[in-house]
């Protein structure tokens, strides 16, 4: 209940008016006229009036200030929460992008010219370059596969564990996701040039064998779903 001015107004009024009331009830409600001055005995019903409707009014003053109070402590509570899940976030991106950067691919200076180890970002561009012109850029794909899985999957294992962590708290769902769109937007861009990449060079299931057949359409299934995660992170 929300106390206001005009609340303890209208209550003094009413304990007022009882009283009031209380004296012209003994005034006119008695022959006996040596009562008359038991009315004045009424003031004490006035200020006990009073003073019960003083308690009353601080009781429920009380009550309105614990109810502030709660709800100031509960949303300290739900920025702390907002702030800790942002560190980890922080914490995370940091920590991908510099497993990204330790990420090396062998490329291939040509005949007679040995190898050069390259970054993600740098072979991305080359890919890039090869299929502008034509060149057979799916072969430079597949020979470094291994490694392209191997930043997906650095990927992936940092955007499912953060929202592993999120969804263990009682965040709001609208906060969690501007929190998984800065970290898709602050992680090396280059990373889904190579999921593109990646599903121009994935082989469908080739093998005539029922069961085995079954397993690599399985095993396709999940290398999907898991670039379609990446992908939709933070969407």
């Amino acid at each position: 209940m929300q106390i206001t001015t005009n609340k303890l107004i209208v209550g003094i009024v009413i304990v007022i008016f009882i009283w009031i009331g209380s004296g012209i009830a003994i005034h006119y409600g008695t022959s006996n006229r040596g009562t008359f001055g038991d009315m004045f005995g009424a003031v004490n019903a006035l200020f006990s009036g009073l003073a019960l409707f003083g308690i009353i009014v601080s009781i429920l003053i009380q009550q309105q200030e614990m109810n502030l109070q709660k709800e100031e402590l509960k949303q300290t509570r739900y920025e702390f929460k907002i702030n800790r899940l942002t560190n980890i976030l922080f914490k995370q991106t940091d920590y991908l992008n510099s497993q990204l950067d330790k990420i090396n691919f062998v490329w291939h200076l040509g005949l007679g010219q040995g190898t050069e180890n390259i970054g993600i970002s740098e072979f991305a561009e080359k890919i890039a370059d090869f299929k502008s012109k034509d060149y057979d850029w799916k072969k430079f794909l597949k020979n470094q596969e291994r490694t392209i899985d191997e930043a997906i999957t650095k990927v992936h294992s940092a955007f499912f564990s953060f929202e592993e962590i999120s969804n263990e708290t009682d965040v709001e769902t609208t906060e969690i996701n501007k929190l998984k769109k800065f970290m898709r937007s602050n992680i090396n861009p280059a990373i889904y040039t190579l999921i593109s990449f990646k599903l121009e060079i994935i082989e469908k299931p080739d093998s005539s064998h029922t069961d085995i057949k079954d397993w690599q359409t399985k095993l396709l299934k999940l290398k999907l779903e898991r670039l379609e995660y990446i992908f939709n992170y933070g969407k």
